[in-house]
């Protein structure tokens, strides 16, 4: 039996679900170790104290979630899935979990949406006051948090849907939520990318886009959208920073 493991509450419900949760804890527990092995199913089955089809059913949901992936042979057994894919976003990386051609497609259009938004905020910031401050709000908890990686991240995704409920536009505003939702949910894990240089440049684009937009100036709020994101950087090849779980379950910040 596996050190760490006790046996699953006959009480709790669905054992498969409670299983998938219990293992998915497991995974973040053990995330910085890279691709660790969490033993062998009937390791598993036997620790938690469940039946084969019990345990075949919960790994069959984590693969499906890309979370785990299983390896034949001696020394193989249940092992934490890498991300499949790492985007580049701003000053991060962001690792998803699957299917990276759709989440680049969000990406690209969320980008392309950006404008619009600024825009459509731009037009209704002086009958909005509140919005505005709330705006600045954000942006400065932004600021608060740059050096924790993911909490800066969920202030500034924060800060975007902000922006995009100041608008009168609401077909636009449903489009670009429901996008930023589903990036957010199938975001796995971030890593440090940049410089503090970086993250300076970063903040100021987010706030020339913020001051924008409470001027009210459409033309202006336009061109500062435009500059999200900010382009690649030059240089040597980036090395990307340790990855840590991105914590979806969370409270909102």
């Amino acid at each position: 039996m596996l050190d760490g493991i006790e046996p699953l509450n006959r009480l709790e419900g669905s054992l498969a679900e409670e299983l998938v949760r219990r293992i998915e804890a497991m995974i973040l527990e053990r995330r910085d170790e890279g691709n660790a092995r969490l033993g062998s199913k009937e390791e598993l089955r036997q620790g938690f104290q469940v039946s084969h089809g019990t345990m075949n059913e919960a790994i069959r949901v984590l693969e499906t979630r890309g979370l785990v992936e299983l390896r034949r042979g001696p020394q193989g057994g249940v092992f934490i899935a890498s991300p499949s894919v790492f985007l580049r976003l701003s000053n991060v990386f962001l690792g998803f979990r699957n299917n990276s051609e759709s989440i680049q497609d969000c990406l690209a259009v969320r980008d392309q949406l950006e404008v619009l938004t600024a825009v459509e905020a731009a037009k209704a910031a002086k009958s909005r006051p509140d919005d505005v401050r709330e705006m600045y709000r954000l942006y400065e908890r932004m600021v608060e948090t740059s050096s924790e990686l993911q909490v800066s991240l969920k202030w500034n995704w924060e800060l975007h849907r902000c922006i995009s409920r100041m608008g009168g536009n609401n077909i636009l505003t449903g489009i670009y939520l429901t996008l930023l939702d589903y990036i957010e949910q199938e975001l796995d894990v971030v890593a440090p990318a940049s410089t503090e240089e970086r993250v300076r440049c970063i903040l100021k684009m987010h706030r020339d886009i913020v001051d924008a937009i409470a001027s009210g100036d459409v033309e202006r709020a336009a061109a500062a959208a435009r500059l999200h994101p900010l382009p690649p950087e030059e240089g040597p090849e980036i090395q990307v920073g340790p990855a840590k779980p991105y914590e979806k379950k969370a409270a909102k910040p």
